[in-house]
């Protein structure tokens, strides 16, 4: 019987995911892992954008700014608990775009 050895996080990393700003306007923490291990990197902080839809549900955008070989490209990443994580283990700078509302939310949700 063949075991699974790896962990969920490594299989993720291992997915390409083709992302152009021309077919989709956001995408996920799987193209940014992409674009990061393609050899694209950050370039300056990225901008954290929180807003309301219907006054209901809160919604987080990261702005990204990604170089390679002298070529730019902007990149949103829609915000989940992956995608954290991953900025995080860049090291990467968040700012926040836009003063949010006072919430009971932890400042990484």
């Amino acid at each position: 019987m063949d075991t699974l050895t790896t962990t969920r996080t490594d299989d993720v990393r291992r997915i390409y995911r083709h992302w152009s700003h021309r077919s989709e306007r956001y995408s996920g923490g799987d193209t940014l892992t992409t674009a990061i291990e393609s050899g694209w990197r950050i370039k300056g902080v990225i901008f954290r954008q929180e807003f309301w839809l219907s006054g209901v549900r809160r919604v987080c955008l990261f702005h990204i700014d990604l170089e390679r070989d002298g070529e730019d490209a902007k990149m949103l990443v829609i915000h989940n608990p992956y995608v954290i994580r991953y900025i995080r283990e860049l090291g990467a700078q968040v700012v926040q775009i836009n003063q949010r509302r006072q919430t009971d939310f932890d400042r990484w949700s």
